[in-house]
Order: C-alpha cells, then sequence, then structure tokens
C-alpha cells in the first residue's frame, strides 16, 4: 500500500473548505484508491501549510493511473487557481501503520 501525501498553501485560506471538499470527494471515485482523509491544518505556524491530506493506494501503479483519471482531473481543474503552491509525497505503508481491520 502506498500514502499519497498531499500539502497545499492557498492564496486565500477561505478557500479551504471548498478545496477539501473537492479533494475528499474523490473517495470511491477512482479504482485503487482506499481511502482520503485530511482537511485545514489544526496547527498554524511560519511552516504550517493550510491543507494536508493522505490518499491510501493499493500500489504504485494505482498513484500513477489516479494522476490521469478523469475524477481527479475535474477536481484538479477546479482547485488548481486557488493553490499557491503544493507538495506531494508517496511513501510505503508499513504494517505498523495499517488498521487492524486491513492486516
Amino acid at each position: 500500500m502506498i500514502a499519497h501525501l498531499i500539502l497545499m498553501n492557498l492564496n486565500d485560506s477561505e478557500d479551504s473548505t471548498y478545496v477539501a471538499e473537492q479533494v475528499l470527494s474523490l473517495t470511491g471515485k477512482i479504482p485503487g484508491l482506499s481511502e482520503v482523509t485530511g482537511g485545514t491544518s489544526v496547527i498554524s505556524g511560519s511552516t504550517t501549510w493550510n491543507l494536508g491530506f493522505i490518499m491510501v493506494f493499493e500500489n504504485e501503479n494505482s498513484v500513477l493511473s489516479y494522476q490521469a483519471h478523469p475524477e481527479h482531473v475535474t477536481v484538479g481543474v477546479a482547485i488548481k487557481p486557488l493553490i499557491k503552491e503544493m507538495a506531494t509525497c508517496d511513501l510505503p505503508l508499513t504494517d505498523l501503520f495499517l488498521s487492524s481491520a486491513e492486516k
């Protein structure tokens, strides 16, 4: 399993709810994407991003096909103008981080 991490800073923090709703709306719509969680940062600071998300994918191929999936592309077009900067990272999940239901 792969954790796809997304961090975003927005041009206007008032758009946080809308952007979070758009990203979370991908739940159940993309093959290989088993979980989407995240939203607005609960702690604010000089190095804090406005929004953060964790998406759990079955494997690396699922992450790669997600990039071109029409649902992802549609969400990207809707939120891209609102994003000042964004970072992603893809990490393998170990048994330590998997819920007992997934083991």
